[in-house]
């Protein structure tokens, strides 16, 4: 019975598409902007979802459960502006820029700048190692600077951002 609705309705307007179809190609026929239906609420469809809103598309986001409720709502949010190589050096240097600009512009709580110890358990007990490190109980060995350019965000907050 729906079949031959259908085909009536088709017969009718000369419209062999799916509804579905037919749906999407008048939205795009009123609007000069594409519609773009991503899939997933993490952190990666929410920033992409924001990146082409911004350029003027028409964003359909879909999320089974929540936004950032798997990875990007529990994840640590560690940010090494400087931990990559090779052909990858220049994404993690932009990445981490971009990160900081949106903390800054969006005024994000939980970005802070979190410098990284490089810390030893194996060898000699070094004197002074556990005040440099309080947090950990038990042997420490070495502690020093690893890296002062990095950060840590939260990403569940993030991703929420990116969608309002």
């Amino acid at each position: 019975d729906r079949d031959r609705k259908r085909e009536r309705m088709e017969a009718e307007d000369g419209n062999t598409q799916s509804p579905l179809q037919h749906n999407t190609n008048d939205a795009k026929a009123n609007s000069k902007n594409p519609t773009v239906i991503i899939i997933g609420g993490g952190i990666i469809g929410c920033s992409t979802a924001m990146q082409l809103a911004l350029r003027k598309a028409n964003v359909i986001l879909i999320e089974r459960c929540g936004i950032a409720c798997a990875a990007s709502g529990k994840a640590g949010g560690f940010l090494a502006r400087g931990w990559g190589g090779g052909p990858t050096e220049q994404l993690h240097h932009k990445s981490f820029d971009m990160h900081e600009e949106l903390a800054k512009e969006f005024k994000l709580k939980s970005f802070r700048y979190l410098p990284t110890l490089s810390v030893k358990t194996d060898g000699r007990k070094m004197k002074g190692a556990t005040k440099k490190c309080e947090w950990l109980d038990g042997h420490v060995s070495g502690v020093r600077m690893m890296d002062k350019d990095t950060a840590q965000v939260t990403p569940k907050e993030i991703t929420e951002m990116f969608i309002k």
